[in-house]
């Protein structure tokens, strides 16, 4: 009977593992310089702002100030293989020259259009995000002035948004993003550099979501 019981337990220590992992057990990917030559990021220079690559990051410079309640936005950014009706984890690695309401730090997550992009911002007192919808958020410092926003999803759940491993807000899963990618927002002559990147794709979507 002991050499029996003694088996079962060995079994049960073999298969627990993997009766984890099955629950979706992600690890969050590293994150790897902005240019590290795998992405296609878009470069430019226009009236409003400028986009370059700077060694092994990206920095992007808004030209033109705000007036009389017009902004003129500019943003950069890089495709990913990430399809977002799956379980995924992409994040960017921000340092802005400034934070605040006329100078918010923002994550461009999906390209809608040339024109048109969906953004997770902060401006040091709210998070906004798709749908002018708002939540209020505890900075995090870093020790080098960095912004990490991620954005991740796990087992088919709802989007979850994080600043500086700290999570912010959550939007539904029902949403649908079809272009995804890692990137930054600029305005007011604000300046950002991104430092690092981080994207994985943890799991297909299911048949349905596709």
């Amino acid at each position: 009977m002991k050499r029996i019981a003694f088996l079962l337990l060995c079994l049960i220590g073999m298969l627990s593992p993997l009766a984890i992992n099955a629950q979706g057990d992600y690890q969050i990917p590293e994150s790897v310089p902005a240019n590290n030559g795998e992405l296609d990021w878009l470069i430019y220079k226009d009236h409003n702002g400028e986009a370059k690559i700077n060694k092994n990051e990206v920095t992007l410079k808004s030209l033109k100030k705000t007036r009389w309640g017009m902004s003129y936005p500019c943003v950069t950014y890089a495709k990913v293989p990430i399809n977002m009706q799956g379980d995924f984890y992409m994040s960017v690695t921000l340092k802005p020259s400034k934070v605040d309401i006329d100078h918010p730090v923002g994550f461009v997550f999906n390209n809608v259009t040339s024109n048109q992009h969906n953004l997770i911002c902060f401006d040091g007192q709210f998070c906004t995000y798709p749908f002018n919808e708002r939540a209020t958020y505890k900075k995090i410092k870093s020790k080098d002035g960095t912004w990490k926003i991620s954005l991740e999803r796990r087992n088919g759940g709802d989007y979850i948004v994080s600043l500086n491993g700290l999570e912010v807000c959550t939007m539904s899963g029902k949403m649908k993003f079809n272009s995804p990618c890692v990137g930054a927002y600029a305005v007011n002559k604000g300046e950002v550099k991104i430092l690092e990147v981080s994207y994985e794709q943890w799991a297909a979507p299911a048949e349905n979501e596709e």
